[in-house]
């Protein structure tokens, strides 16, 4: 069951095309990432669901209800923005308030539900502090708390975790997965930053150039990418430009990548790519297993990062990535001869 669906919605600025035929539903109950870069129409897209501004074309459903022309304040939604845009001249209590004092709800519920989510964001205790005195990521709950405790049937959050350092913000994304699981509302949110998208999402749509270029939950999506661009977008990716055989893509004058994937027909330009933590890197001796892609490269660079090694590699002229766990062992030494291998079955066909 679907919450919100969007059919077919296009959003044209003047001559901008911001979303171009997009189709999508957000499930019930559901913490949705839309992914992309900026300028991609993902915020349009939220600001369309909002109500802020009307769609081209197309219509947009929330509970079963054509809201297109459903004013913003009756469409039961919470949007929490990326400058938080909380009242500087009024305190907690006040801000979180606000929303249900607008709409006319008596005091002794306004009360019971700013102390209840209050509760929820652990922010009690704060009520008379107003936004100054509060750290940034108090702020960041002021806001959340601001945009549920209208109970609304779907929670909107554009890029809500940006202004936070990256310790905050990590700690921040275990808090506001906690709270939707509580809450149950159906979330709805914009990131262009790939690890939040997969950490605090049950599904992910990657936008690029106003259309929604792949969807799926989180797994799915970083394990078989449709796309070089997806590919590239989420999470690292080492690509391989060639051309189909019918069985493997070959790559260059004396390279044929396998793949466990079905491959284009001959003569057809294809894409491979291979996520650098399902490569493997050794020196260049010994035997190996035939049924493994490899290629010979050299080591350009190795980056330590505590827990792993990252090797830039040099194959062809080409760089390949590769992430290795860091075992108590020795780096591989810069100017190395190495092999590169890889299982046909992370070998991802991809359209170019």
């Amino acid at each position: 069951m679907s919450d919100v669906s969007v059919r077919a919605v296009s959003k044209e600025f003047d001559s901008l095309r911001a979303l171009d035929n997009v189709s999508v539903d957000f499930p019930s109950g559901g913490f949705y990432a839309l992914l992309g870069p900026s300028g991609c129409g993902k915020t349009t897209l939220l600001r369309l669901i909002a109500g802020f501004v009307a769609p081209t074309s197309g219509s947009i459903s929330i509970a079963g209800e054509i809201v297109d022309a459903v004013p913003v304040e009756k469409r039961n939604v919470g949007m929490m923005f990326q400058s938080y845009a909380l009242f500087p001249n009024l305190n907690v209590y006040d801000n979180v308030g606000f929303g249900p004092s607008v709409r006319g709800i008596a005091r002794p519920e306004i009360r019971r539900r700013v102390g209840e989510v209050l509760e929820l964001v652990q922010l009690s205790g704060l009520e008379n502090r107003r936004p100054h005195e509060l750290s940034g990521g108090q702020r960041q709950r002021v806001a959340l708390a601001r945009a549920i405790v209208v109970q609304p049937k779907v929670l909107l959050l554009d890029e809500p975790l940006s202004a936070l350092d990256k310790s905050l913000r990590v700690g921040m994304q275990v808090e506001l997965k906690r709270i939707q699981r509580e809450t149950g509302i159906t979330t709805i949110f914009v990131t262009h930053d790939q690890e939040e998208a997969l950490t605090l999402s049950d599904r992910v749509g990657i936008m690029r150039a106003g259309k929604l270029i792949q969807e799926g939950v989180p797994n799915e999506i970083y394990e078989r990418p449709n796309s070089e661009f997806a590919a590239r977008f989420l999470g690292d990716a080492n690509m391989f430009r060639g051309t189909s055989n019918g069985r493997v893509i070959e790559v260059g004058d004396a390279v044929g990548i396998k793949t466990s994937m079905p491959v284009p027909k001959p003569g057809i330009a294809a894409g491979i790519a291979v996520r650098p933590e399902k490569m493997l890197v050794r020196e260049n001796s010994g035997s190996f297993d035939p049924g493994m892609n490899m290629v010979e490269a050299r080591v350009i660079q190795h980056i330590f990062a505590g827990a792993s090694l990252t090797y830039i590699l040099d194959w062809r002229g080409k760089e390949i990535k590769v992430f290795a766990q860091n075992t108590g062992g020795s780096a591989i030494r810069e100017g190395t001869d190495v092999l590169v291998t890889w299982s046909p079955e992370h070998a991802i066909v991809v359209d170019l």
